[in-house]
């Protein structure tokens, strides 16, 4: 099994330090308002990730953190005027809902504001090595005293990577982050906590460096007190994790700094492989709350479309490279996943007994998802097998049913009742039917045309099905 590695910029063959126990950690959302389906998007790639390992044979641990402390949250809770929990409760709640109808899941899903004991002792071990200063805004890292910082987002000094750097009084270097945050003078905030330095909070980064270590190494194993709270802190237990997944927006700034801030603690390399999914773009432009040019999962749902065909639209494109969403494309999507769909309830047993077909396409699948996760040229093996005339339907039930659980896909139905159908599209069918009992096939046809132009499929068989396109 091949992956891209953003570190080293190249395909790398997958070792992972432990094959009996795989490790896994992603990005997740902040919950302070409905997610995206960009943002869906890379979830979908830590699940499609999670299978394929496993398709492999590999047991996996898959995280996926929860961030439930900053400004955004705390401004909307001002806005609405209700409590920080209440903002963060409702909408991890709808983000969880969300994964369930994409068929999306990990083992774990770890609060930032629950780790806050891990973060302090994290700081404190950075401040024990020289890592750190303090300034009247709160505690930073010096990136000038790690001579390695920028090897994975490489961009950090470019316009586009100084823009999203927070410019705060006091910095020595543009690039030093903040680690724990000062309340300041007037400012007013729900979530606060004690520590060495004062009353504060923690800064984004080094969240999730205290999750994924808290969840998925031996760093916190042992029974230490940091600032009055067991925590656990051996640096020197930590075991480097396998595969770090995020969004690509992501690379250069936050996920370039948990690689720093980890690395000085431990010493050790933090994350071996490094995996991030392209961006979802409307109008050439990426899809961003900033921006106001966001679709949620609930406009998808509203305008009837499935879950699982927006699951299959990621699919049309590699998860490396940029895909434009359009909801063209999401209604091609949906026919494809019809159209696959249809072979799982066509008549015919399946075989228990794999046969000779079965373990060539099962090979050929398995291939191109091993390759860099390239679902694109999977989906075109797939197709190809079902336009084989050769092959029985039995075969090729199994085959498609093994690509969907891989491929974390569920069968979609469109199929509308007569009863339910526009009165147009009725009075078509009912025209048809005439000509078909006439035999003028040729008419017939042609009303079948129309009424597809319409939005809807005639399905001729022992029983009339329509079903919605």
């Amino acid at each position: 099994m091949k992956l891209y590695n953003s570190l080293s910029r190249k395909i790398e063959e997958f070792n992972p330090v432990n094959p009996s126990n795989v490790t896994m950690y992603t990005c997740g959302p902040t919950v302070y308002d409905f997610q995206h389906i960009g943002n869906l998007r890379t979830a979908t790639l830590m699940d499609l990730l999670n299978r394929v390992l496993k398709a492999n044979k590999y047991n996996v641990k898959s995280v996926m953190n929860i961030t439930d402390v900053e400004d955004k949250i705390e401004k909307r809770a001002a806005e609405l005027g209700v409590t920080v929990d209440e903002i963060t409760s409702k909408y991890e709640k709808i983000y969880m809902e969300q994964l369930a109808m994409l068929n999306i899941s990990a083992d774990l899903y770890p609060h930032a504001t629950e780790h806050i004991a891990e973060q302090i002792a994290l700081i404190l071990e950075l401040e024990k090595k020289g890592y750190t200063y303090k300034t009247d805004y709160g505690i930073y890292f010096d990136t000038s005293k790690d001579s390695d910082y920028g090897k994975l987002g490489n961009t950090f000094n470019s316009d586009k990577g100084q823009s999203r750097i927070e410019l705060t009084e006091g910095k020595r270097q543009v690039e030093d982050f903040a680690l724990w945050k000062f309340v300041q003078s007037g400012e007013t905030r729900q979530k606060t906590w004690d520590s060495p330095w004062g009353v504060g909070f923690p800064g984004w980064h080094i969240e999730c460096s205290a999750m994924s270590m808290k969840s998925l190494t031996n760093a916190f194993a042992k029974p230490t007190s940091t600032f009055g709270v067991d925590v656990g802190l051996t640096a020197t237990d930590f075991t480097t994790i396998d595969i770090h997944i995020g969004g690509d927006d992501l690379k250069e700034i936050h996920h370039e700094n948990e690689l720093a801030q980890t690395e000085s603690i431990t010493g050790k390399t933090f994350i071996n492989y490094w995996v991030h999914g392209a961006m979802l773009n409307v109008d050439e432009t990426k899809m961003s709350k900033s921006l106001g040019n966001f679709i949620t999962m609930q406009t998808v749902l509203d305008k009837g479309f499935e879950p699982m065909a927006l699951r299959y639209f990621y699919y049309s494109a590699h998860y490396r490279s940029e895909l434009k969403f359009s909801w063209e494309g999401l209604k091609a999507a949906t026919v494809a996943l019809q159209n696959l769909s249809t072979i799982l309830t066509t008549p015919g047993v399946v075989e228990t007994t794999p046969g000779v077909v079965w373990e060539k396409y099962q090979q050929m699948f398995l291939e191109k998802l091993n390759d860099d996760l390239n679902v694109p040229q999977a989906l075109a093996v797939l197709f190809n097998m079902i336009k084989d005339e050769n092959i029985k339907i039995d075969e090729k039930k199994k085959i498609v049913a093994f690509a969907f659980n891989i491929l974390g896909l569920s069968p979609i139905n469109n199929d509308v009742k007569l009863e339910d159908l526009p009165e147009k599209v009725a009075e078509l069918i009912q025209k048809r039917e005439a000509l078909r009992k006439s035999k003028d096939f040729l008419e017939a046809d042609k009303i079948r045309d129309t009424i597809k132009d319409i939005g809807y499929e005639i399905l001729d068989g022992e029983e009339l099905k329509v079903r919605k396109v």
